[in-house]
């Protein structure tokens, strides 16, 4: 089940690929300055074109297609990507590169794919996320060097996370299932009736999401019936919140810190901002700005 590129008229197994990075648009904006703390403004161009095949046999790989059940299996040339299906909050946990890089190119043209979907059919889209989240876990599991546990977490966290009402249910329901937890162990803690109140809502709140953003049929051509579907569909929902609810007290910590940190640094961001525009209104030179050189043109240049 490799990634493939087409290699003097044969497609062959891929084994590295090649980007390169783009300049941020509006770099130095303040909305930018902004933006940059709390999501990856950075993009990367794809600069060889490369497929994922199924096929275990060599010879099979030669009719790989591009699209398959109305699944997108290529990666073009001149495509872009900001490598964040690793989301930023884990990128402390998990490099946003690495052996997972082919399947998480992969992941994100097949997300824009779905997302183009949605304009008009978002219940087809729903679904084609899906498959694209399930051939992400497919390809980390086969084709990259992640270990098991951090298969799951990426997998966890970008199904989760396709649905921000939903992950925000998981993300709740952890919280009160581990303040549960603190305050059993420990009864003196405060917020103990709330967490023991919260709990069963919670609980049912979770179950109830899942069904709710399970609500996809398969897109056409692909295996199953709509029934079997829905249940993989809810069952993987519940599965991925649960990893998330397993891991949430061990990232925690290392969220909280990034969050503050990116916060304070947003903060002199902004400072340095007003500063730097106060300077130019002054006409003295920024303060974030380095040393000037002096230009030097050849001897044809100044012809």
């Amino acid at each position: 089940m490799p990634f493939i590129e087409l290699r003097d008229g044969r497609w062959v197994r891929k084994t590295e690929v090649s980007l390169r990075q783009l300049a941020p648009e509006g770099a130095g904006s303040l909305p930018n300055l902004l933006m940059r703390q709390f999501k990856t403004t950075t993009r990367f161009q794809v600069l060889d074109t490369f497929r994922y095949t199924p096929a275990v046999d060599e010879d099979d790989w030669q009719g790989a297609p591009a699209v398959e059940n109305g699944e997108q299996l290529e990666v073009r040339a001149q495509s872009t990507s900001d490598l964040a299906s690793i989301p930023p909050c884990l990128w402390g946990l998990i490099a946003s590169y690495g052996g997972h890089t082919m399947p998480a190119l992969l992941h994100d043209t097949q997300c824009a794919a779905a997302r183009d979907v949605g304009k008009t059919d978002p219940k087809r889209a729903r679904a084609m996320r899906r498959r694209a989240d399930a051939r992400f876990r497919s390809t980390l599991r086969h084709e990259s060097d992640a270990g098991v546990v951090t298969q799951w977490i990426m997998w966890s966290t970008v199904r989760v996370f396709a649905s921000p009402p939903y992950a925000l249910l998981a993300l709740l329901f952890a919280l009160v299932l581990w303040g549960r937890v603190a305050t059993a162990a420990v009864p003196a803690l405060p917020g103990a009736g709330v967490a023991a109140a919260a709990f069963l809502p919670c609980l049912a709140a979770v179950f109830i999401g899942a069904g709710l953003v399970s609500r996809e049929a398969a897109p056409p051509g692909a295996p199953g019936t709509p029934g079997k579907n829905y249940r993989e569909a809810v069952r993987e929902n519940l599965t991925a919140a649960m990893i998330v609810t397993l891991i949430l007290p061990t990232i925690l910590p290392m969220l909280l810190s990034t969050l503050l940190t990116r916060i304070l640094l947003m903060l002199a961001d902004v400072i340095g901002f007003v500063v730097d525009a106060i300077c130019a209104t002054l006409g003295r030179p920024p303060v974030s700005g380095g040393p000037e050189y002096p230009v030097i043109e050849s001897p044809a240049r100044a012809e």
